[in-house]
């Protein structure tokens, strides 16, 4: 539904009351989500259960979008007439945007680290090659195991 919306608000003005409705509240409720999602961040952040070196998520963004497309899509407009250089600029804008997020989620989500004491520590397992050696993805989630069981995150 979110795909659709942007997808008809980027190919112009939306007509129908009925569609800028539904256009602006299918954004406000991605922008609630991302507000709150920015909440609990910053509530794991300020209360030490996360660490990461940027100081913020990338909710806050998908949040400025998300309220920047929800006032544009409330709004009426002239039709649009498209020339065929504004059609390329459009699709080389939503190919920058859909390279860029998950490059964005990956700068601000990864590095984070979720680390705190639990009952057991789970290692999800990758490729085992043929002859017994650990694919660099398993070893590296081992590691990362025997490192959380040294600092005392699982509980005796």
């Amino acid at each position: 539904m979110l795909s659709a919306t942007l997808i008809a608000r980027g190919l112009g003005p939306l007509r129908r009351v009925w569609v800028r409705v539904v256009a602006a509240v299918c954004l406000l409720t991605v922008a609630l989500a991302a507000a709150w999602d920015t909440v609990v961040y910053f509530a794991l952040l300020l209360g030490g259960r996360i660490a990461t070196p940027l100081p913020f998520p990338s909710s806050v963004l998908v949040l400025a979008l998300s309220l920047a497309l929800a006032v544009t899509a409330a709004r009426p407009g002239p039709a649009r007439v498209w020339s065929s250089g504004q059609v390329a600029r459009s699709l080389a804008t939503a190919a920058g945007v859909a390279c860029a997020l998950p490059l964005l989620l990956m700068l601000t989500f990864g590095p984070t680290r979720y680390a705190r004491e639990a009952d057991a520590i789970v290692v999800f397992g990758a490729r085992v090659y043929s002859d017994g050696t650990p694919s660099l993805a398993l070893a590296d989630r081992v590691d990362e195991g025997i490192r959380l069981y040294h600092r005392g995150w699982r509980r005796a």
